[in-house]
């Protein structure tokens, strides 16, 4: 249940920062281009980190990486 959760609350929120985000860069002017670039260089960050992070749970305790997980969020 706590995992069901914890992914909504992860997915809504990450849906209101993009809708944000990109509500706040059309304001400041930002091209279609722009806009496009920055969704492209979060998909790349988002796959480069699952590679990363895909390897690591193959070595480490899943319980640890999850503890983990929201601490490198934040700091990256």
């Amino acid at each position: 249940g706590r995992y069901c959760v914890a992914g909504f609350l992860n997915n809504s929120l990450a849906f209101i920062f993009w809708t944000v985000v990109y509500i706040r860069a059309a304001q400041l002017g930002a091209s279609s281009t722009q806009l496009a670039l920055l969704q492209t260089s979060s998909s790349v960050v988002y796959v480069l980190t699952a590679l990363f992070s895909g390897g690591l749970s193959d070595r480490a305790s899943r319980s640890a990486l999850a503890r983990w997980a929201p601490v490198l969020s934040i700091a990256v």
